[in-house]
């Protein structure tokens, strides 16, 4: 590997390298030496890029939630019909949480930070997408403000149970989600 990498380079090194480490030891033993170790770099040069190792957890949190936002996005701006749209974001879902089980439950229960502002973005993109397929015909619903956060944080519920059994059925599961999102929203 060049010595020299290009920032985004180096920093997603960073960040995978604490994304094993967090997933390893926990936050209270993760330490940044470790973390650079990890990635085979200097310990200061972790300190390029985030002062603390809170700054290191904190950027794996942006970039998870930003993998979410981008399915929300997708969903919102994507091809199709509403309920194939709604089904490709509901096995996204699934897929995201699934594959990063433990670096889920580290970033956000072991940690026990949240991250109220990607909430905040994720409920506001199924709002429009909820609006927009009410608008279209796809959807009766009467408050989509409501049916969006009643969707997020339901989704959210029972994904947290998912990924902890494992022999659940993933297709059973988008399955008996999906049935709930169209009884939720009224789907035509």
């Amino acid at each position: 590997m060049p010595r020299t990498q290009p920032a985004e380079v180096r920093r997603t090194q960073l960040l995978d390298a604490a994304a094993g480490v967090l997933v390893e030891k926990g936050a209270s033993a993760m330490t940044v030496g470790e973390v650079a170790g990890r990635a085979g770099l200097a310990k200061g040069t972790v300190y390029l890029y985030f002062e603390t190792k809170e700054d290191l957890v904190a950027g794996l949190q942006a970039r998870y939630t930003a993998a979410l936002v981008r399915a929300a996005r997708a969903l919102v701006d994507g091809p199709g019909p509403h309920l194939a749209r709604l089904e490709t974001f509901l096995r996204s879902m699934v897929d995201l949480h699934v594959s990063e089980r433990e670096l889920h439950h580290e970033l956000f229960h072991g940690t026990g930070m949240r991250d109220d502002a990607a909430l905040r973005e994720l409920a506001a993109l199924l709002r429009s997408f909820i609006e927009d397929g009410a608008s279209a015909g796809a959807f009766t619903v009467d408050d989509p403000a409501f049916a969006s956060e009643f969707l997020l944080h339901g989704l959210h519920g029972v994904l947290i149970e998912f990924v902890h059994e494992p022999r659940a059925s993933k297709s059973r599961f988008v399955s008996s989600c999906l049935e709930s999102a169209r009884h939720l929203l009224g789907a035509a």
